[in-house]
């Protein structure tokens, strides 16, 4: 555990802040394979713009990119390349 998790935590991280980026590109998917009473925020937005048009989905998509922009610029600072040097 103390020599594992450690060497793991970066590409873990990598791979949910991928997961995540990805999940907004894949519209389609989200669509079909939602389950019942469940909703991504592509879809809640897609639906908001669909009935509602006013600048609201943009403030939200802007807060996400905002917040997405912070969490990758966290995870840079605090595992980053200092985890490949090796001195």
């Amino acid at each position: 555990m103390r020599v594992t998790l450690p060497l793991i935590k970066p590409g873990i991280i990598t791979g949910a802040l991928f997961a995540f980026v990805i999940s907004f590109d894949l519209f389609n998917m989200s669509l079909l394979l939602k389950g019942i009473g469940m909703t991504t925020l592509p879809l809640q937005l897609f639906d908001y713009l669909r009935w509602d048009f006013d600048p609201t989905a943009a403030a939200v998509s802007t807060v996400s990119i905002l917040l997405t922009l912070a969490v990758v610029v966290w995870v840079d600072r605090t595992v980053g390349l200092r985890s490949l040097r090796l001195g």
